[in-house]
């Protein structure tokens, strides 16, 4: 409001508003809110013989009283960009575009629409403020250590393995960097030591910063870590192998008490006793060992149907264990037959992994001395109380 100087006589202030809906004013030229909006105020001081009038503009808004983010401490690797989500209440605020500084502009710069940007090793904190000057802010702390991992725990269920990914960040130091895996259950790809001098991010483009992929290869079910130790201090991957990721080769060899892992996968070769099914197939094996074990196999409709053979050939399935099936021979006896869910199946060749020579003996022995279904042996299992019992309705399937 303006100053009048008094000269010794009487001074009188008239306020009035322009809209009373934006804004009201008092007597005592207090203004106050109503409404978003413009309105004017206009302020008249009258003295002896003098008028002054004087106009304020005045822009109401609705000011920010709280401003969220999704995240509020983040580790990030050199190069790297990230943009938090913000939510601010009220949702209709007036002015929403937040101010942004940071700590610290070596560590992790912010641009005007919020997206960091990390430089160099260190510690630095972001801050959003909200434009109205009324108070409302935002921080996140961010951390750009020596090494940055893709993920900190890796569980690998596929034989194909799995990949992360590490970044050395920019830092003004050298970095003595050791990495590889203790190989108690993966194998790594790659195992190194090495000396990486510092750089300044100033003098090199961060665009050009790239992590180091490593592939990890399951070699038993367990678990295992991979380490990145910088200037001694250790980043670890914790990687976990499913049984489904282990590729386990049996030769059938007493296959109701060996296969008990649900969810483990096998290698098993055997003779084709039945095809049953029409667009989920059932492949029932006889196991060439002296016990005469059968394997129920699921053939899902997406496997190659043609190579499943016919009664009396032998194929080799790679597959993962899901129960037992039971099943009584020409006795009443009851068994339980491995219930394997099939991935692949192969016709048997001259590439067959045999362990030892006793097996090759085994797989060239004559066909007068067979030790497996031969063509009539399979016709007639198929016509047995035994067979029917197999395939009979009163299957259990576990």
């Amino acid at each position: 409001m303006p100053k009048v100087e008094n000269f010794g006589g009487k001074i009188e202030y008239e306020y009035e508003s322009s809209d009373d809906s934006i804004a009201t004013v008092t007597r005592g030229g207090k203004v106050r809110g109503v409404s978003v909006g413009n309105a004017v105020i206009t302020c008249t001081v009258k003295t002896e013989g003098t008028e002054i009038q004087v106009n304020y503009l005045l822009k109401v808004v609705k000011a920010i009283k709280k401003i969220y983010s999704d995240i509020r401490n983040v580790s990030m690797h050199t190069g790297e960009e990230l943009k938090p989500t913000l939510t601010i209440t009220p949702e209709d605020a007036t002015l929403q575009k937040i101010r942004w500084t940071s700590s610290d502009n070596n560590v992790a710069q912010v641009r005007s629409d919020g997206t960091i940007h990390a430089n160099m090793v260190g510690m630095c904190m972001i801050t959003g403020t909200a434009p109205d000057g009324l108070g409302a802010d935002v921080r996140i702390r961010v951390v750009v250590p020596r090494v940055s991992l893709s993920t900190n725990e890796i569980l690998i269920d596929d034989p194909s393995g799995a990949e992360f990914t590490y970044w050395v960040n920019a830092t003004k130091k050298s970095v003595s960097l050791v990495t590889g895996c203790y190989e108690q259950c993966v194998k790594a790809s790659e195992a190194t030591k090495e000396t990486i001098e510092g750089v300044d991010p100033q003098t090199i483009p961060l665009s050009e910063v790239e992590g180091k992929t490593i592939h990890l290869q399951p070699t038993a079910v367990g678990k295992d870590k991979y380490f990145v130790t910088a200037n001694r201090h250790d980043y670890v991957v914790t990687l976990k192998v499913a049984r489904s990721a282990v590729y386990l080769p049996v030769k059938c060899g007493g296959l109701g008490s060996r296969l008990k892992d649900h969810g483990q996968r096998y290698e098993i070769t055997g003779t084709v006793v039945s095809v049953t099914g029409d667009e989920i197939k059932t492949l029932i094996l006889l196991a060439k060992d002296e016990n005469e074990t059968y394997a129920c196999c699921t053939v899902p409709a997406d496997v190659a149907m043609d190579n499943l053979g016919d009664p009396g050939d032998e194929v080799r399935i790679d597959g993962i264990l899901e129960g037992r099936t039971q099943y009584t021979d020409e006795n009443r006896h009851y068994h339980w037959a491995p219930n394997i869910t099939v991935e692949q199946i192969i016709q048997n060749d001259a590439s067959e992994p045999w362990d030892d020579e006793e097996d090759a003996d085994e797989e060239n022995q004559s066909d007068e001395d067979p030790d497996w279904f031969t063509d009539d042996e399979s016709d007639e299992f198929e016509e047995s109380d035994e067979f029917d019992e197999l395939l009979s309705d009163d299957a259990e399937f576990m």
